[in-house]
């Protein structure tokens, strides 16, 4: 598997990924139509990308054959040594072959080699897909989130994986 970790000059590729990913992961039973466009431009303006850069965070884009399998967004907290996964997506036409195992093996990875104790991310309330994703691979609910973003309440929840 090949990576690409995003740098500013590839914040394009990112958004265009993120855009194909989002919009097939929140549909109507996640998230509104009214609130998918501003939660998105929220999350993937360049702006916003930029500034997570600048707080630490890495994208990574993972291929497999030259083709895009997904994308993952990290933020590593040394204080408490953890890392906050804040994006976690396959291509839609790719769930279910094993690929998010493989992904998220390699956020355990690479949260081993910077001797983390857990990640941490939030996952939609109603994403059972996700969900149950997330408990095959040992994480469990820390704690329910809401969180306002433009003018629209996110239900999350806090999700926690030891290393």
């Amino acid at each position: 598997m090949q990576t690409t970790i995003i740098t500013r000059e590839s914040i394009p590729l990112l958004q265009s990924l993120a855009k194909q990913t989002f919009y097939a992961t929140y549909t109507e039973n996640l998230l509104s139509n009214e609130a998918r466009d501003p939660i998105y431009k929220y999350l993937y303006s360049t702006e916003a990308i930029q500034s997570a850069m600048d707080k630490g965070s890495q994208f990574t884009v993972y291929y497999e054959n030259e083709k895009v399998i997904g994308f993952t967004g990290i933020r590593y907290h040394e204080g408490d040594k953890s890392i906050y996964l804040h994006d976690f997506y396959l291509m839609p036409e790719l769930k279910g072959k094993g690929l998010g195992s493989i992904l998220m093996g390699k956020v355990k990875t690479f949260a081993h080699d910077k001797n983390c104790n857990k990640i941490i991310l939030n996952c939609n309330i109603n994403n059972e897909r996700a969900i149950g994703f997330y408990n095959k691979h040992n994480f469990k609910i820390e704690r329910y989130l809401h969180t306002p973003v433009n003018g629209f309440d996110l239900l999350d929840m806090e999700m926690e994986c030891n290393i």
